[in-house]
């Protein structure tokens, strides 16, 4: 069995190194969505589209809590 002892500093050093990179690949894995590659449909892109250049405004929060009894 290896000790840290027995280690030189850059062999702890590389050894430290490659700990932090798995670790951050593990958690930066985690916060990836899993669907960032995905591709949309296409009547999802127009769909999309029509509504960014099309002048809709949404309702009012107020209106919309208070027609739901939650205002």
């Amino acid at each position: 069995m290896l000790r840290v002892s027995d280690l030189s500093v850059d062999d702890l050093r590389a050894l430290l190194r490659e700990v932090v990179e798995e670790v951050v690949e593990e958690k930066l894995g985690m916060l990836i969505d899993p669907d960032g590659d995905a591709e949309l449909r296409p009547e999802v892109i127009e769909s999309l589209e029509a509504y960014l250049v099309s002048e809709r405004t949404g309702d009012d929060a107020d209106e919309v809590f208070g027609s739901l009894g939650l205002g």
